[in-house]
């Protein structure tokens, strides 16, 4: 039907689901990921299938905020500091024998 979008898992399960905003969802054929409500540990998960990098969100209530935000494809790197700076959030990257893994953490607070 129209607005609908079809997704192939990597299992070969199809889903199809009702997409009221296409443009959004067909964004990243601009070179754009966009976003609109969506929590954080979503975000995250979208960026690790687009940029092959485990992105990781290391607190709970920083990955169910839920945020709007359209980002240009450019790096990882560069997607992880904009949403970051977003969030009041530190990126780390870090090398593991599985794959690089960069890690989102709330950023420290001043000492009262």
């Amino acid at each position: 039907a129209p607005g609908d979008v079809g997704t192939v898992a990597a299992g070969g399960a199809v889903r199809v689901a009702h997409a009221p905003d296409a443009l959004a969802a067909l964004a990243w054929t601009r070179g754009r990921l966009v976003f609109r409500h969506a929590t954080v540990a979503e975000v995250a998960g979208d960026l690790e299938r687009t940029f092959g990098v485990a992105v990781r969100v290391a607190d709970p209530r920083l990955a169910a905020r839920r945020i709007t935000l359209d980002l240009p494809v450019s790096t990882a790197d560069a997607a992880a500091t904009t949403l970051a700076a977003l969030l009041d959030a530190v990126p780390t990257r870090a090398a593991t024998a599985a794959g690089d893994v960069i890690t989102l953490a709330p950023a420290p607070r001043p000492l009262r």
